[in-house]
């Protein structure tokens, strides 16, 4: 009879405490997002974003609920009709990502409701990085900033280089490097040009970000520039091995800001159409609109998986190759599926393909720090 006694009583008690526990659970998960009704933040009113300081444009964020954890998804979606309506007949590009290494990030958050929004923040890590977050969000605005970013592999972050001159090839890259036909500023320059007169330096940083300085030309006195901290970042799969990213939007950005022809820009350089060089009349571009299109979907895939280069350290000098194989196969892919294209052209295109595929793009640097 008195161990039935203490059984019943160890079920309340057992009971009492689970229901506490139950309880607590309750008032302390995270709020349900039920009030949120936005599952998708875009363009620079909706969504902010900063990478150790440093605002990343030219993003989207999706946001959704399973159970009691909110999840919040984050990529890069470029519509090119934005920067400008003469590329309205190209379809969205997707680019990398908000962090380097991952052009799709998707961060299970828990969020606390403060009366006016809900906050969250947390820590995180991918194959390439460690991080922390924090943020808030409402039915009008999401707002992320990671801190604390570090490479996880980390042997050139520090270093600062100064370009020293293109490593030639002996084959018809050469030519391609050396010829001139990127306007910058007041001129054109060819890629050799651009690298030995415009950049200045190239620093890798800690949090996977490139630092590139250049001079600008198109105020009037040559001066001294950055471009923006998330135009360029990196990560390191292996010693002596690089995966470069491109932020697009920033790319257009910095286009449109050394452009002659636009000597204003506005906060948001891609929120008004360029505006086209006095009494110039639109041109028939060379190539058709499938061409494009088709190579548009492959800069896309390039852009999410980053350019794979490599890099060679002697003493104080540094060479550094782009490995052209994946661009070249992505043009032969987009040539192949392009209906109208000749076989007389592909016969034509297809042996410098070859030969661009099999081949390097080199630079020498020199070491500064």
């Amino acid at each position: 009879m008195m161990k039935t006694r203490f059984h019943i009583i160890g079920n309340i008690f057992f009971a009492a405490i689970l229901t506490i526990a139950i309880s607590g659970c309750h008032e302390n998960g995270p709020t349900p997002i039920s009030l949120i009704t936005t599952d998708n933040f875009s363009t620079l009113d909706h969504l902010e974003i900063y990478y150790d300081g440093n605002r990343v444009v030219g993003k989207s964020a999706d946001l959704f609920q399973e159970e009691k954890t909110a999840y919040i998804t984050l990529y890069s979606e470029v519509n090119p009709a934005e920067i400008s309506e003469k590329l309205s007949f190209l379809p969205v590009i997707k680019g990398s990502g908000a962090i380097p290494g991952s052009p799709s990030l998707t961060i299970p958050v828990y969020l606390k409701d403060n009366g006016k929004e809900f906050t969250f923040s947390g820590t995180g890590e991918t194959d390439y990085l460690e991080y922390e977050y924090n943020g808030s969000v409402d039915n009008s605005r999401l707002n992320i900033n990671f801190t604390n970013a570090r490479l996880i592999n980390s042997s050139l972050a520090g270093t600062i280089l100064e370009p020293a001159g293109f490593i030639p090839t002996g084959t018809i890259l050469d030519d391609m490097v050396k010829t001139k036909f990127i306007t910058f500023g007041e001129g054109k320059y060819s890629i050799d040009e651009l690298m030995g007169t415009i950049v200045r330096t190239v620093s890798f940083n800690h949090d996977g970000n490139i630092a590139v300085t250049y001079i600008k030309t198109n105020t009037g006195t040559p001066q001294p520039a950055l471009c923006p901290l998330t135009m360029l970042q990196y990560v390191q799969p292996a010693d002596n091995r690089l995966l470069l990213y491109i932020n697009p939007t920033d790319l257009a950005g910095q286009i449109v800001l050394n452009n002659p022809y636009h000597p204003t820009l506005p906060d948001n350089p891609f929120g008004e159409q360029a505006r086209p060089r006095s009494g110039e009349e639109d041109e028939e571009s060379i190539l058709t609109g499938s061409v494009m299109e088709e190579l548009a979907g492959a800069v896309s895939i390039i852009l999410q998986k980053g350019l794979p280069m490599e890099y060679t350290i002697s003493g104080k000098d540094i060479q550094i190759y782009l490995d052209l194989s994946p661009v070249v196969a992505a043009v032969q892919k987009s040539l192949a599926e392009i209906p109208d294209i000749s076989p007389e052209l592909i016969q034509k295109i297809e042996p410098i393909l070859v030969q661009l595929g099999s081949t390097k793009l080199g630079f020498n640097f020199h070491k500064l720090q």
